[in-house]
């Protein structure tokens, strides 16, 4: 902490006040640091060597911020980090005292986690909204007409106006080919179920979707990881494995990718449905995220529709309780794909298709998702400033971003750390495929209740990697 010019006072007692532990505070700031989190640092560092003692108490907010040259604000997110890490005793009407430091060690969130490993959407309110489509669903006459047992594939009225919303947002799919299913996981297992080949590898990015590895691993699919580039898959990958191993099926996320966020351009997707005409495979596309970006390219299905089972679901762009996946079903596979929804559900949730088809016409599911868009392009971009990651080229939304490390034992290392301090992420082992998986973290953006959690969240995740600044990529 020399590089904090803190300065040594060895005579503190419990009435000692602000002039006596300002000379404790930093006047210079290391680079790649928050303000807020070397003033918390100083502070534990003087409690951890017995130069401050507990009891002390700290001067008023607006006293410090002026004596050491920092906004308020940076002073209130310090004593409300230092409070967190159980540093300070807050008593209303008597003032902020300093506490013995706690253990262990380390900046930590107190009395909560947060989670950055699960990849959902930001809420903005579409509960809501929700709720007045429940309200009007409650009185609708056409609770009767879907009081039965319907088409496995969903009543023809909701596939055309999800086809049309689909259509909308630049994936333009016909209605006769989509198939309503409980989700877009749901969608998955039942495109690999019609289409894997027992005791042949299933193709998929070296590092993938977890749910996925979850998936072949309870229905005892091999994964065969093809290596990535900042454009995604590659081709020559994709074939390499195809010769090798016999593979018929390939699992892909062209865009936003995950963990990396990469997003295929046009060139690449029409080099991998080369790739699969020539091999004869059959494409899983996951376009989970795909609608967050307005301008992405087509999605392969609409390149090769004929070999290509396209999924996407409501729970990224309205709620996880919307178990309704949309499912584009090559013609080859009708069949297979309508047995597969009769054994496990006989249909999706036609009230939930309801409801979801009512939003569309009224123009208010497409209001949420811009709502979404724009909350998720707000904590990426202050999320990527705080952990000093390089945004060009990358996507100007996502639900997710993507911290690159040298090797795979940092990354480890500092999930482990981070889950010490109340920080939940995705173990690196959890989303690779193979040797050829690109080192490195993701963090999920969507899932903190506030951007100040997030945003805390992230400060502390940067301040344990710069402490191993040498393995990470900045």
């Amino acid at each position: 902490m020399a590089e904090r010019e803190i300065r040594a006072h060895t005579h503190m007692s419990t009435d000692e006040t602000s002039g006596d532990i300002l000379g404790w505070l930093p006047r210079a700031f290391p680079a790649g640091v928050p303000q807020y989190l070397a003033i918390v640092d100083s502070i534990e560092e003087g409690l951890r060597n017995g130069r401050l003692r507990p009891g002390v108490r700290l001067p008023p907010r607006r006293t410090l911020a002026k004596e050491i040259g920092v906004s308020l604000g940076t002073i209130t997110r310090a004593y409300e980090e230092a409070q967190n890490r159980g540093l300070v005793d807050a008593q209303v009407g008597r003032g902020t005292y300093l506490n013995a430091v706690p253990s262990p060690a380390g900046t930590t969130i107190r009395g909560q986690s947060v989670d950055l490993s699960l990849n959902v959407s930001p809420s903005v309110g579409e509960d809501r909204v929700i709720r007045r489509y429940l309200r009007q669903l409650a009185d609708a006459p056409s609770i009767a007409e879907m009081a039965s047992y319907l088409p496995h594939f969903g009543m023809e009225r909701h596939r055309a106006d999800l086809s049309a919303w689909l259509a909308a947002n630049g994936v333009e799919l016909p209605a006769s080919m989509l198939a309503l299913c409980c989700g877009a996981q749901h969608g998955i297992w039942i495109a690999a179920r019609a289409a894997a080949v027992r005791d042949t590898p299933i193709i998929t990015e070296a590092a993938t979707y977890s749910g996925f590895r979850a998936l072949a691993s309870l229905e005892g699919y091999t994964l065969a990881g093809a290596g990535l580039d900042e454009h995604g898959v590659r081709p020559d990958e994709v074939d390499r494995l195809a010769r090798e191993t016999g593979a018929r099926l390939v699992y892909l996320t062209p865009t936003l990718q995950s963990p990396t966020t990469s997003v295929m351009p046009l060139g690449r997707r029409e080099e991998i449905v080369a790739v699969a005409r020539a091999h004869d495979l059959t494409v899983i596309e996951d376009d989970a995220y795909g609608m967050l970006l307005p301008d992405a390219p087509p999605p392969l299905a609409t390149l090769a529709p004929e070999r290509v089972f396209y999924v996407t679901g409501l729970s990224k762009y309205l709620s996880p309780m919307m178990r309704l996946g949309l499912l584009h079903v090559p013609a080859r596979f009708r069949d297979v794909a309508a047995t597969a929804l009769r054994t496990t559900t006989w249909m999706a949730p036609p009230l939930h298709a309801e409801l979801v088809a009512r939003m569309i016409r009224d123009g208010a599911l497409e209001e949420v998702v811009a709502a979404k868009r724009a909350e998720a392009s707000v904590r990426l971009t202050e999320a990527r400033r705080i952990l000093q990651l390089d945004a060009a080229g990358g996507p100007a939304v996502s639900y997710h971003l993507w911290m690159p490390a040298s090797d795979r034992q940092s990354a480890a290392s500092l999930a482990a750390d981070a889950s010490a301090r109340g920080i939940v992420m995705a173990h690196p082992d959890a989303l690779e495929v193979s040797a050829d998986a690109p080192p490195g973290l993701r963090l999920c953006l969507g899932g903190p209740a506030t951007r100040e959690a997030l945003y805390n969240a992230v400060s502390i995740v940067a301040h344990l990697r710069n402490a191993g600044s040498t393995r990470f990529v900045i």
